[in-house]
């Protein structure tokens, strides 16, 4: 577990330094307004996605299982079930997106006609894109269920790496948004091949026929959905919030959100994958029927999850806080950043304190209890849309940027997490306060002086 933890915080080492590089390079190339077109188009797309339904993890789970108990029919029947499921929602989904992509941009009046075009011809292209990255989380689901993990993640961080210097390439040669959507459907064509390659070669002493079994369809499509909804709220609380900025306040102030949430959201990205390594032992210690459940070694591990989350989170939150200047500066070349600096300030604050909720999350994985964090995570992403839609009408951009405080209500998890394992709430501050208090100094430093 520890070894597939540190592969996955290589790739999210590799999806930080790419996510830096990209909003570098292209802020500074295409100016502040044609990047806010890009994202824009690039959150449409991505919020396509969504027809992933869950598939790769119910390939994963369902794999595994045949894997073990050398099932090879069972597998054959996962496989053929799991790629036909996600053939058929890959080309609806591309279809419509392709036949969509007009009227989608009608939704938003602030985009000049010129702009309206680059993106209906982008989402058009990268309906293909769509179409190759959701076949290829079936590749993935069947890496994850051989242990594969080496082999995915250096495939994942190759593609990331892929990406991002044909960006750059084609940013720098002054290529524009369409372009630079088709490089991403090039990548994404060619890594579904590998992706495909290396599937082939890991299920080969399976014998892997097509075999079609209607109950074994019920069951993964169930599974699929109840694992859908979990993540549900998360991506259309990361991926609709640009809509909105974009229909009430315009590409450019789009820009400048993106440039202060995909920045920010750096801190929950490594908070949450500093723990992955941790929490799931917590899975075996509670299943292991075989054994007397030592609840002060669950306790341990929860306690040690809590303060490994807080001090990575606060450490960056800091870090963003006494360095927010620079960072925009980075970003903002030539363009004057006194404007936003309150704005980025207060995503740094919101981002790391909303983090809190994910220990809670994987703490509730762990015991299977996913409806519970479906539902909250659901409200927390409503409750932050429509606070973003508010705030972006009334206040402008710093409304946009307050709005996501709605996404603290998933610090419920981390409560209810506590309640379910008996732990009392005064143990957890104790736990934590060190850090929080440092944080909260800084963040209070930091704003008196602005």
């Amino acid at each position: 577990m520890l070894k597939n933890g540190l592969y996955n915080l290589f790739t999210g080492v590799v999806k930080a330094t790419h996510t830096i590089v990209t909003i570098f390079i292209l802020t500074r190339v295409m100016g502040i307004e044609e990047y806010g077109v890009w994202a824009l188009t690039c959150s449409i797309i991505e919020l396509f996605a969504i027809a992933e339904a869950g598939l790769s993890v119910s390939t994963t789970v369902f794999l595994s299982t045949d894997i073990s108990r050398n099932d090879r029919q069972g597998f054959s029947e996962t496989l053929s079930v799991t790629f036909l499921l996600m053939l058929c929602i890959a080309t609806l989904a591309a279809f419509c997106l392709w036949q969509g992509a007009s009227m989608i941009v009608l939704w938003i009046p602030q985009l000049n006609s010129f702009q309206q075009q680059t993106v209906i011809a982008a989402l058009k292209i990268g309906s293909i894109s769509i179409w190759a990255q959701l076949l290829q989380q079936i590749c993935i689901g069947v890496e994850q269920a051989c242990q594969q993990y080496k082999i995915l993640n250096i495939l994942d961080s190759l593609q990331i790496i892929t990406l991002g210097l044909g960006w750059a390439i084609l940013a720098v040669n002054q290529r524009g948004i369409t372009d630079l959507i088709t490089w991403q459907v090039i990548t994404s064509l060619v890594f579904l091949i590998i992706h495909c390659c290396f599937m082939s070669r890991f299920i080969g002493g399976l014998f892997f026929r097509f075999l079609w079994n209607p109950k074994k369809m019920r069951e993964v499509i169930v599974f699929s959905v109840v694992n859908w909804l979990s993540v549900l709220g998360v991506v259309l609380f990361k991926k609709s919030d640009r809509l909105i900025v974009a229909t009430v306040l315009g590409p450019k102030q789009l820009g400048l959100y993106s440039i202060i949430i995909d920045s920010t959201n750096l801190i929950h990205a490594f908070a949450t994958r500093s723990i992955q390594p941790i929490v799931p032992a917590i899975t075996s210690l509670s299943a292991d029927s075989g054994k007397q459940i030592n609840q002060a070694e669950i306790i341990n591990k929860i306690k040690s999850a809590f303060q490994l989350h807080s001090y990575v989170a606060t450490s960056l939150g800091v870090t963003f806080l006494l360095l927010s200047g620079f960072i925009l500066n980075i970003f903002l070349q030539k363009q004057p950043i006194e404007n936003i600096l309150f704005e980025f300030r207060i995503a740094v604050v919101i981002t790391t304190i909303y983090t809190i909720g994910t220990v809670g999350h994987y703490l509730l994985l762990s015991i299977q209890m996913v409806k519970i964090c479906s539902v909250i995570q659901i409200c927390a992403s409503l409750t932050s849309l429509f606070l973003i839609t508010t705030g972006s009408i009334k206040f402008g951009l710093v409304g946009a940027v307050l709005g996501n405080l709605g996404w603290s209500v998933t610090i419920l998890l981390s409560f209810i997490a506590l309640k379910r394992f008996d732990i009392v709430f005064t143990d957890l501050l104790n736990w934590i306060k060190v850090p929080w208090l440092f944080f909260l100094v800084i963040s209070l430093y930091r704003f008196n002086l602005s």
